[in-house]
């Protein structure tokens, strides 16, 4: 009995030992598979590295990649980008700076002459393309963000800072390709700039800043002129194919081509607002488009506004100025409407300033009834038709987003800039867009479909629509007015 116990405990004792030994065994296996992942990861990260031109370290990258290499990203750069905000407390979007926009300390930096991008949204962004190559030919590899704030133009008419706007990671990860947008750090940069005041000191001016970026900053563009007319200037010489800054052939530069159809891309809390647009078009549409990824809409850019009224001196002959007419034109384009629905950005509140029923009525009581704008007051009581009734005895939908898809959100008080770029990117993905030669915004979304391969577009002009891309087209027309 007793050696039949003992024989018990020893076996007891040898199960122990080696269940003990599995666990071990086990442990040790998932020891290695975690460090093999780690190590595949990192290899992964650095692989990623080298093949997009992103610098790993904050020495600046050596070779940069030809311009043949221009090629559309792969989503990791977006999808790491919104796990880190998920993950981060929500604050204002104004409270924020970028991530990755770190000034480097042996990289030059170039500043916007102006310290400030003017007039409206897309004559902002022609400025800051037309920046942009020049940095790229002058061989700076970082731009100041602070030099290049944008203004809300017939908003509130301040400016907004350029990183709460764009997406400053997706930007940079085009380094070596384009410029790093980089934030103002005053041990670089004091000695130079004041982003509070928004004005340079020459050098010398501004002793007592510890500036260790000697050398390596410069104002751009050089001249006596302001700095948004001469890169306007050299625009318009772009655009017919002459100047420095054109491509190959005289086409398109590849770098206007990569900031058309990627590279520039609104700020991840912009898109939140331009998606959720989107989506109450897409619920609105046929009682809820619940399978639906996304809706058939066509896009009007009726630019009728009282501001370009006034503009008599700016391509007068190629001017509309009612938005009945150009109702009218589409709807005899198309007998049936090619969509169920029509965006129109417009700027409605530059409208009402001039042509409400509130305005006319104070205008009257005043004996004043010659100062009464009576082409606005007919496009705002057109446009508000088409709004209430839609086109096509109703069988269209109008509808508008604009300054006022900001209401409730956190760029509520910079209202019309923002507005602009809602507008502007939903309008991209139109089934049909229908712009004016007078507008810089029509032609620059004009250009951005051309490049993603959106090829149904008109423009008004005074005798009826014109198709604006007929095949064979090789660039879009540039703006010239």
């Amino acid at each position: 009995m007793t050696q039949t116990l003992d024989h018990i405990k020893m076996k007891a004792r040898h199960f122990a030992i080696l269940g003990l030994f599995i666990v071990l065994v086990a442990a040790f296996q998932l020891f290695r598979q975690g460090v093999a992942t780690i190590q595949n990861t990192e290899a992964k990260r650095n692989e990623n590295n080298v093949i997009h031109g992103a610098a790993t370290t904050s020495s600046e990258t050596k070779t940069a990649l030809p311009p043949s290499n221009i090629s559309s990203r792969s989503n990791n750069n977006k999808n790491n980008n919104e796990s880190q905000q998920k993950q981060q407390q929500r604050v204002n979007v104004f409270d924020t700076v970028a991530e990755d926009a770190v000034a480097w300390s042996n990289t030059t930096v170039v500043g916007f002459k102006e310290a400030r991008l003017w007039s409206g949204f897309r004559n902002q962004m022609i400025v800051f393309k037309m920046f942009t190559l020049h940095a790229i030919q002058k061989g700076y590899r970082q731009m100041l963000m602070e030099t290049l704030p944008e203004l809300d133009c017939y908003g509130s008419n301040e400016y907004i800072p350029f990183h709460v706007l764009w997406d400053i990671p997706h930007w940079n990860s085009y380094y070596p390709v384009l410029p790093r947008l980089v934030h103002y750090d005053p041990n670089l940069h004091g000695q130079f700039f004041d982003p509070e005041k928004r004005i340079y000191y020459k050098p010398g001016e501004r002793n007592n800043t510890n500036s260790t970026n000697l050398g390596l900053f410069e104002i751009e563009p050089k001249g006596s002129n302001r700095g948004d007319v001469i890169l306007f200037i050299a625009h318009g010489e772009y655009v017919e194919g002459k100047g420095p800054y054109v491509g190959e052939g005289n086409h398109r530069n590849p770098v206007d081509i990569l900031l058309l159809k990627e590279a520039m891309r609104p700020h991840p809390r912009l898109q939140e607002i331009i998606d959720s647009k989107l989506r109450s078009l897409r619920d609105d549409d046929d009682g809820g488009g619940k399978t639906k990824p996304g809706v058939e809409f066509m896009a009007l850019h009726a630019r009728i506004e009282p501001d370009m009224q006034r503009h008599s001196k700016y391509c007068k002959p190629k001017k509309v100025l009612k938005l009945r007419d150009i109702f009218n034109w589409i709807e005899a384009k198309w007998p049936e409407p090619p969509a169920k629905h029509i965006f129109m950005p417009i700027n409605r509140e530059r409208l009402e300033l001039d042509g409400s029923e509130a305005v006319v009525e104070s205008l009257k009581q005043q004996n004043k009834e010659k100062e009464i704008n009576w082409i606005a007051v007919d496009n705002l009581q057109a446009l508000n038709h088409a709004r209430d009734h839609g086109l096509w005895n109703g069988t269209a939908r109008v509808f508008e987003f604009g300054a006022k898809a900001m209401a409730g959100t956190e760029y509520s008080h910079r209202p019309s800039t923002t507005g602009s770029m809602v507008n502007f990117f939903i309008a991209i993905d139109a089934k049909i867009f229908i712009g004016t030669e007078v507008s810089s915004w029509s032609h620059d979304l004009l250009a951005t479909r051309f490049f993603r391969g959106n090829m149904e577009n008109y423009k008004y002009l005074p005798d009826g629509l014109h198709h604006w891309t007929p095949p064979g087209t090789e660039d879009p027309p540039g703006f010239h007015c």
